[in-house]
C-alpha cells in the first residue's frame, strides 16, 4: 500500500497499475482522487487512463442526458455508453467498468463505458 491521497479511500499499487477502493459508501470527489493521483507520480507510474469501476444504475434524465447513478450515494456521473456495449433497460442495477474522460482538463468529467455487467 502507499500514501496517496485518495480523500478516503485505501490506495494500492500492483506493477502499473493503482487501485484506490472506499470500504463505506460515501460521495466520491471523482476528480479531486485523480488529480491527487496524477500529481503523487507514485513509484514514477504516469497517469494514463483512469477506469472507474461501481454498482449503481443508468438512465436517461429530463434533459436527455445519460447517467451513471451510485447505487449507495445516489451522485450521478454523465455516462456515455455505445451500441457495441450491451446493457439492461434504464433503471436496472448494473455494474459499470469505464474509463474517465475529461479529467485532464477543467471541464466535467465524463464516463465512457466499457462494460456493464449484472450487478455482484
Amino acid at each position: 500500500m502507499t500514501n496517496g491521497n485518495a480523500k478516503g479511500g485505501e490506495t494500492r499499487v500492483n506493477g502499473d497499475r493503482v487501485e484506490v477502493s472506499y470500504a463505506k459508501p460515501r460521495l466520491l470527489p471523482l476528480r479531486d482522487v485523480i488529480k491527487s493521483l496524477s500529481e503523487n507520480r507514485l513509484h514514477d507510474l504516469d497517469l494514463v487512463d483512469v477506469l472507474f469501476e461501481a454498482n449503481g444504475s443508468i438512465a436517461k434524465g429530463q434533459d436527455g442526458v445519460l447517467r451513471f447513478t451510485l447505487a449507495e450515494t445516489g451522485q450521478a456521473f454523465t455516462v456515455t455508453v455505445n451500441d457495441a456495449v450491451r446493457r439492461p433497460a434504464d433503471g436496472r442495477e448494473v455494474r459499470l467498468v469505464a474509463v474517465v474522460d475529461g479529467w485532464r482538463g477543467k471541464g466535467g468529467l465524463t464516463l465512457v463505458a466499457r462494460e456493464v455487467r449484472p450487478a455482484a
